[in-house]
């Protein structure tokens, strides 16, 4: 038992300590649960320094073990020792007792002698008094009979109380046997009070040493609070000059970007900034082609047949950059959607909505993202670029819409994403940062793939959900 044998553990170190008491205490605990406990017995003979107690515990140690060779050797060598000192002893006391007993035998015969003499004695003064009775009292009949009901009154008063000695015997077996029992509970009372104790010792002591850790751990924690603190202030003056994620940085001609997903992970990408000017040169070009000279620009319809010109935005659609770190991310992602939410949650870091002052002048990607937001077809722009640079076959595109006039449009002034993954269609609000998908009722707008529609009946508005 566990238990016990911490309780032997702290009982040999309190013998080497000279605190033969207390480690009686505690092997007597053990004996008590394990009468054959060998070591623990050994133990507790060593509680003994004066050679008989030791003797008797040797005594009671060979009626557990007979068969111990060195207990019966030193129990030997114990008992010789001791009838050495007994034999110096009787001799010394010898001669008293002789002369004792020779006075004894001598009053014990005076006194025999001085017995007889008194009974005697006692016999014939009696006898005179009965005399002396009879002469001066002039002995009667009358008196006998007074005598005689003194007598049985006498008797009368015996049953009495004898009824009385009776009822006082029983009272007396009962309180016996009360006093028995509460004997015996006394000793298992004490039994339990000397495992109570030897508990107690114990608890003691690792209460002692649970107190040494406790001021030792107090010790430390005051030394890590300190560290603490200094980190802290540390901490603090090294954040008010720190660039964190989200953020967009430029030097040694790359242009690298670091931002966090859904997740809390921090993912970095960069793209050489020749990419930038490559799409700065490009976005130019087709900018002028469509404010300029009218090109990419096609007639759409409403549904009472009014028409309106729109210029075709995904012709700035540019995945290509993207590719390697939206691949790690799908890859990552647990599902279409969530990967989609990973994207349009990269876009609000990175990017703000702000209008056009000087009307709807798309822009690349790259360029959306180094000056830091745009309006909605730029955002929408980059949001499909970077759904496009995912390894599936999506259908993606940009929907042409009226905010204001949801499922009847009048003037198209918005631009979303739209997007079927084959098993579910999304549309994608890009210019808010709270709500992804707030069109829960379907909107009715234009494709961008509607305008190269060879017939007029394609480019209708159509319903989406």
């Amino acid at each position: 038992m566990a238990r016990n044998e911490k309780l032997l553990s702290r009982g040999i170190q309190f013998i080497q300590t000279q605190r033969y008491a207390d480690a009686r205490i505690l092997f007597h605990s053990v004996l008590s649960e394990e009468p054959k406990n060998k070591r623990a017995w050994a133990w507790y003979v060593e509680t003994y320094i004066h050679p008989k107690e030791k003797a008797a515990a040797f005594a009671q140690f060979l009626d557990e073990f007979p068969g111990e060779y060195y207990a019966y050797k030193q129990y030997a060598n114990l008992l010789e020792a001791l009838q050495r000192d007994a034999h110096i002893q009787a001799d010394r006391q010898n001669h008293q007792i002789q002369f004792a007993e020779q006075e004894l035998i001598e009053s014990n015969q005076h006194h025999v002698a001085k017995q007889k003499q008194l009974k005697l004695l006692a016999m014939i003064v009696s006898l005179i008094l009965v005399g002396l009775i009879l002469l001066t009292n002039g002995f009667t009949l009358q008196k006998v009979n007074i005598l005689v009901n003194e007598l049985s009154q006498v008797h009368y008063d015996f049953a009495v109380l004898d009824q009385v000695y009776q009822s006082l015997a029983a009272e007396y077996n009962l309180l016996n046997s009360r006093f028995s029992k509460l004997s015996t509970d006394y000793q298992e009372l004490g039994v339990a009070h000397t495992n109570l104790e030897s508990e107690h010792l114990v608890l003691v002591d690792e209460y002692n040493h649970l107190n040494a850790n406790y001021h030792s751990l107090e010790n430390q924690h005051a030394a890590l609070q300190a560290a603490y603190s200094s980190l802290t202030g540390e901490h603090q003056a090294l954040q008010n000059i720190a660039v964190v994620p989200p953020y967009i940085s430029v030097h040694d001609r790359v242009i690298e970007m670091a931002f966090y997903d859904i997740r809390g992970s921090l993912i970095y990408w960069t793209t050489p900034f020749s990419n930038l000017e490559q799409s700065i040169i490009e976005g130019n070009q087709k900018r002028n082609s469509i404010f300029t000279w009218g090109l990419n620009t096609y007639r759409l319809y409403f549904d009472n047949g009014a028409s309106f010109l729109a210029p075709d935005f995904s012709i700035f659609i540019a995945p290509g950059s993207f590719r390697s770190v939206i691949g790690d991310i799908y890859n990552q992602s647990a599902s279409d959607e969530d990967f989609i939410t990973q994207v349009w949650q990269i876009i609000g870091q990175l990017s703000n909505y702000a209008s056009d002052v000087d009307g709807e002048i798309p822009r690349y990607p790259s360029e959306t993202m180094l000056a830091g937001g745009g309006d909605c077809e730029d955002l929408s722009i980059l949001f499909a670029s970077m759904i496009q640079a995912a390894p599936v076959d999506w259908y993606v595109d940009l929907f042409y819409i009226d905010a204001d006039n949801l499922s009847n449009p009048v003037d198209p002034n918005h631009v979303i994403v739209f997007i079927n993954t084959g098993r579910q269609t999304y549309l994608i609000e890009t210019t808010s940062d709270q709500e992804m998908r707030p069109f829960t009722n379907g909107v009715r707008g234009w494709l961008g793939s509607q305008m190269h529609d060879s017939n007029d009946s394609g480019r209708y508005p159509v319903t989406l959900y």
